[in-house]
C-alpha cells in the first residue's frame, strides 16, 4: 500500500508541476543562469589544464655542454691547487688563459666586484696535502638561478631540461650552463690526484614528476569564488521545495493526507522522487555547461556525480528543516542561510592549510563537501585515493552521499519529536523506546483504553441508550480533556478546550455535536484524528486506542475539516482520485470512485474544474467528497 501511496503523490506533484510551467521552468532554469557569470569569467580568464609529466629522459653529465670560452678563478695559487685546476681545464677543453689564479678567496671576489663579467665561476680550495679535496664553489648570477626566491610557476618544467630555455625553465640552466659539468670535472680532478691516475666518473641527471595542474590567470579569485557561485545556484530549487512543502503543512494537508492514512515516509518520499527528477535535469544540463565552457577537460561522470549528490542533499536538507517552522517565508530564508554560510567555510580551509581531517569534517555539512570538491577539480586533484590525510574530489563525492543518508534521517527524527501545531508528536527518545521496555518491563503501564460508560438513567446530561445499541460501540470517550498552554505568549494564561468528556457513539446512529464557538468541537475531533494529542482522559474509536492505534484508526475513518484541504492547481475529479489513492483504492479503480461520488455530492458538472475556480458551497461539497472517498467506516 506504501508503494501505492507514492506513485499516487508522486502523480499528485507531477501534475501540479506541469500545471505551474512557470514556476516549473523558473526551478529548472535558475540553476543554469546563476553560474552564466562563470561562464563570462571563464571566458576572459580561460582555466588551462596541463596533464602530469611522468617520464622524463636521463642526461649524462659528462654529455653536457661547456663553453670553451669562460674564465674560471681558483685559489690559492699553490702547486696542488694548480695541478687539479689543470686537470679540469684539460677536461673542459679551457685554454690555460682562462685559468686565472688568485692567492685567496677574498682576492677571487673583490676582483669579480671590480671586474663584474670577467670570471664565470670561481673554485675556492682548503689546502691539503697531497691533494685538496675540499672546495666551495662560486658561479656568476647568469650561470645558475638564485635559490632564495620562486622564479618558475607551478606550470613550468613541464618539457625536458635540454628542450627549456631558462625563461621556460630557470631549472634548466643548471644543464644547459655548465655548471654541473664543471662540478663533475672538479670531482674527477681531485679523485685523479688523490688516485694517480686517470678517471671518467658516469653520472646521469633527471627532473622529478610533475603532477597534473589546472590554473588560471585569475587562478585564485576562481578558486574562491566559483564553488559559491554553485552552492548560490541551487538556492532557487530549495527556497521553492521548502515553500513547496510548507505551503501544505500551512493550508493542513498534510495531516489531512495522513488522516486519509497517508504514512510519513510517503509523503517525504513522494517529494524526493520528484525533486530528484528534477534535479536530474538541471545537474544533466549543468553538468554539460560546466564541462564545455567553465571546467573543460574534467571527467564528466565525476562533476555530475559531485553536483547530483549535493542537489539530492538539500532536498534532504530541506525536509530536516521544515520540521521547526510554521511559516514557508521563515523555513526558506533559513534553509538559504545554512546553505550558504557553510559554503564560505571552503575560505579557512583552503587558504588556511589545515590537515585534511578538518575537511572531511567540515564535509558533513553538505554546502561545505561542494565547495572543497570544486576546489579539489580546480586545483586537478581529480585521483581516486581516499583517506584521513589526503581530500580529493572522490572523497567530496562520498561524504555528500553520506550527507544525503544521515540529512534524510535526521528529517525523519525531527519530523516524528518536534512540537508542531497539529500532530502527535513522539518521544525524543523514540529510537530507544524498544530497548527501554525490554530493560525495564516492570517500570511500563499499558495505555488504556475507553470503555463505554455506564450510566443511571437520572444523569440529566446523559441520554439513554436504547437496548438494540448494546454491544454497536464504535467510538467511546472518558474523561477526555484538553489544555494548551500560554495562550498569550510564554507567559499567557493556559487555556482548558476540554473537561471532563464522556461518551459513546454507535455504529448505524448519526451523531451531532453542537456547541457554540470555542466549545471544543474542533479540538475533540482533531484529538479523534490523532491531529491533537490529549492532555488528560482516554478515547477510543472502533475498539483501538487513541493515538497509540492512530494508523489504523485513520485507515477507517472519514474526515472532513473545516478548512479547505484542497491543491490550487488540481481539478475535482483529480482531487478524488488521488485521496482515493491513499485511502488504497487501486489506481485503476480511482476514475470510478470519483465519479460516483462527484454525482453524489453533485459536482459531476465540475469534474475537469480546478479548485480555484470552484465556489465556496461546491469547495465544501469536495471536501465531503474526499471524506466519503474510500468506503469508511
Amino acid at each position: 500500500m506504501a508503494l501505492n501511496q507514492v506513485v499516487v503523490l508522486l502523480h499528485k506533484n507531477l501534475l501540479l508541476k506541469r500545471r505551474n510551467k512557470k514556476d516549473t521552468l523558473q526551478e529548472f532554469l535558475s540553476p543554469l543562469y546563476t553560474i552564466f557569470p562563470l561562464v563570462l569569467l571563464a571566458t576572459v580568464y580561460p582555466v588551462q589544464k596541463w596533464p602530469a609529466a611522468i617520464w622524463f629522459p636521463a642526461y649524462n653529465v659528462e654529455s653536457l655542454s661547456f663553453s670553451q670560452t669562460v674564465a674560471i678563478g681558483y685559489a690559492p695559487d699553490v702547486p696542488a691547487v694548480q695541478q687539479v685546476m689543470h686537470r679540469v681545464g684539460a677536461r673542459l677543453g679551457l685554454q690555460p688563459q682562462f685559468l686565472q689564479p688568485f692567492t685567496s678567496e677574498a682576492e677571487a671576489v673583490q676582483w669579480y666586484m671590480q671586474h663584474r663579467m670577467s670570471l664565470w665561476a670561481i673554485v675556492a680550495f682548503e689546502p691539503s696535502l697531497p691533494c685538496p679535496t675540499t672546495y666551495t664553489l662560486r658561479l656568476n648570477a647568469s650561470a645558475v638561478p638564485p635559490t632564495n626566491v620562486a622564479l618558475a610557476q607551478p606550470e613550468a618544467c613541464r618539457q625536458p631540461l635540454l628542450r627549456s630555455t631558462a625563461e621556460e625553465c630557470p631549472a634548466a640552466m643548471y644543464a644547459t650552463s655548465g655548471s654541473l659539468r664543471l662540478q663533475l670535472a672538479l670531482d674527477e680532478a681531485i679523485i685523479e690526484c688523490l688516485g694517480n691516475r686517470s678517471l671518467s666518473l658516469k653520472l646521469q641527471i633527471e627532473q622529478f614528476k610533475k603532477p597534473a595542474l589546472t590554473q588560471s590567470t585569475a587562478d585564485s579569485m576562481i578558486l574562491y569564488i566559483t564553488p559559491i557561485y554553485y552552492v548560490v545556484a541551487f538556492l532557487g530549487l530549495l527556497h521553492r521545495l521548502v515553500t513547496s512543502i510548507m505551503g501544505e503543512k500551512e493550508r493542513k494537508v498534510k495531516e489531512a493526507m495522513r488522516i486519509m492514512g497517508m504514512g510519513i515516509g510517503v509523503f517525504w518520499g513522494s517529494w524526493f522522487i520528484t525533486y530528484a527528477l528534477l534535479m536530474l535535469l538541471t545537474v544533466t544540463c549543468m553538468t554539460i555547461l560546466t564541462n564545455v565552457l567553465i571546467l573543460p577537460e574534467t571527467p564528466a561522470p565525476l562533476l555530475f556525480a559531485l553536483l547530483y549528490l549535493y542537489g539530492l542533499s538539500i532536498i534532504a536538507l530541506a525536509f530536516g528543516i521544515t520540521p521547526f517552522f510554521s511559516s514557508s517565508k521563515s523555513a526558506a530564508a533559513f534553509a538559504a542561510f545554512t546553505s550558504f554560510i557553510p559554503s564560505v567555510l571552503v575560505w579557512p580551509l583552503l587558504s588556511l592549510a589545515p590537515s585534511p581531517r578538518w575537511q572531511w569534517a567540515a564535509s558533513l555539512l553538505s554546502p561545505t563537501a561542494l565547495s572543497l570538491g570544486l576546489a579539489a577539480v580546480l586545483r586537478g586533484d581529480e585521483g581516486q585515493a581516499l583517506g584521513p590525510e589526503v581530500y580529493t574530489v572522490s572523497s567530496a563525492v562520498l561524504m555528500l552521499a553520506v550527507d544525503v543518508v544521515l540529512y534524510m534521517g535526521l528529517a525523519w527524527y525531527f519530523d516524528q519529536v518536534i512540537p508542531t501545531e497539529y500532530g502527535v508528536q513522539r518521544s525524543p527518545l523514540l529510537c530507544m523506546g524498544g530497548i527501554l521496555r525490554r530493560l525495564f518491563p516492570r517500570c511500563q503501564t499499558a495505555p488504556s483504553a475507553a470503555v463505554p460508560s455506564q450510566h443511571s438513567a437520572l444523569d440529566w446530561d446523559v441520554e439513554c441508550v436504547p437496548a438494540e445499541y448494546n454491544h454497536r460501540e464504535q467510538i467511546c470517550i472518558e474523561g477526555l480533556g484538553k489544555v494548551f498552554p500560554h495562550s498569550l505568549g510564554r507567559n499567557g494564561p493556559a487555556v482548558v478546550a476540554l473537561e471532563g468528556v464522556t461518551l459513546t457513539m454507535y455504529a448505524g446512529e448519526i451523531f451531532a455535536l453542537v456547541g457554540p464557538n470555542g466549545a471544543g468541537k474542533s479540538t475533540l475531533t482533531s484529538i479523534l484524528t490523532g491531529l491533537l494529542p490529549n492532555s488528560s482522559g482516554a478515547a477510543s474509536v472502533c475498539g483501538l486506542r487513541v493515538p497509540q492505534d492512530i494508523d489504523q484508526i485513520r485507515a477507517t475513518v472519514g474526515y472532513c475539516p473545516q478548512h479547505d484541504i484542497l491543491f490550487p492547481g488540481l481539478t475535482a475529479q483529480e482531487h478524488l482520485r488521488i485521496y482515493a489513492g491513499l485511502k488504497g483504492v487501486p489506481w485503476a479503480q480511482t476514475c470510478s470512485a470519483a465519479e460516483h461520488l462527484l454525482r453524489r455530492v453533485g459536482l459531476a458538472d465540475c469534474a475537469s474544474t480546478v479548485a480555484t475556480k470552484l465556489s465556496g458551497g461546491q469547495r465544501r461539497k469536495l471536501a465531503v467528497g474526499i471524506a466519503l472517498i474510500g468506503d469508511p467506516k
